[in-house]
């Protein structure tokens, strides 16, 4: 192979980057700093009517928010490096921003622990996991205390059981606060 080797981190920086300027339209030669609506596009057979495409219609969510934790710098003190990204929410039927829109980022550390990830210790999870409601195919959640990632190392993982013979199981606990 000639030249660098391509690591998945460059590869996920320049798929991220390109699919980032694709959806908020940038144009190279306008100002760098400022990002525009993307152009809007008339629906065939709909007569006057447009619409804003920003990506193929599908189901992202929703998912939980905690307005509690809103803040610009999501390093939450951990090495690495720094990545300014700037979103902006448009209203799809208008293609204009949504003021005030709280945008989620989910993301690991180098280490990959996810920020915000709970964890404790394992003497817990086994005694949650023994619990007389664990026993059932399905569970139901008793109090709201009952979301939990099992820790080992510095890592989150799912408990995965079995063999290839007889085929393999896995479970994982979420948390909902209604």
């Amino acid at each position: 192979m000639d030249g660098p080797e391509a690591t998945r981190r460059t590869v996920l920086g320049t798929l991220g980057g390109a699919a980032l300027w694709a959806v908020t339209g940038c144009d190279t030669a306008a100002d760098p700093g400022a990002a525009r609506p993307p152009e809007r596009t008339g629906t065939a057979g709909a007569g006057t009517s447009s619409m804003c495409v920003l990506a193929p219609e599908g189901s992202e969510g929703p998912y939980y928010v905690d307005h509690n934790v809103l803040r610009r710098d999501i390093a939450e003190g951990r090495p690495g490096v720094p990545l300014n990204l700037r979103t902006t929410v448009l209203d799809v039927r208008t293609c204009r921003p949504i003021q005030g829109a709280a945008v989620e980022v989910w993301h690991a550390d180098a280490s990959a622990v996810y920020t915000g990830q709970l964890y404790f210790d394992d003497r817990v999870n086994a005694a949650v996991a023994d619990g007389p409601y664990a026993r059932r195919g399905a569970q139901r959640t008793v109090n709201d205390d009952d979301m939990f990632f099992p820790q080992y190392g510095e890592q989150s993982t799912l408990t995965v059981t079995g063999s290839p013979g007889r085929g393999y199981r896995a479970s994982i606990m979420l948390g909902v606060r209604r």
